[in-house]
């Protein structure tokens, strides 16, 4: 049985995801068809993972763009600009119909880091 390098691995997964059978992928590279199942399933080199799907996890939608946003970015700045007059998270919150916890990680920077108050 052949030992697997990680650039194997991560031709193996090219090749799972073009629809390869695992039998034809095991046979070309010396290993059994459950050892592709395996990889498949991530049950075995789950560590190993290509720099297109690092880039894609990174490249995620943010902000304003991503599809779950409840406020806009004029909205957030506006939230910052409440905050730093001294209203309180609860009544923002009431105020943009969003939690006290998203307001208060406005507040600290957790999200919306790319919308700064002066």
């Amino acid at each position: 049985m052949t030992s697997l390098t990680n650039i194997q691995v991560l031709e193996i997964k090219e090749l799972i995801s073009n629809g390869v059978k695992n039998r034809a992928i095991g046979i070309q590279y010396g290993v059994s068809g459950g050892v592709i199942g395996a990889i498949k399933r991530g049950k075995t080199w789950k560590y190993v993972t290509s720099a297109d799907s690092i880039r894609e996890k990174w490249n995620r939608a943010r902000g304003e763009k991503s599809s779950t946003a409840k406020l806009k970015e004029a909205e957030v700045w506006m939230v910052r600009h409440l905050l730093h007059h001294g209203l309180s998270g609860p009544m923002i919150s009431k105020m943009f119909r969003v939690s006290v916890t998203s307001v208060n990680f406005i507040r600290r920077s957790v999200t919306w880091k790319d919308v700064v108050y002066p």
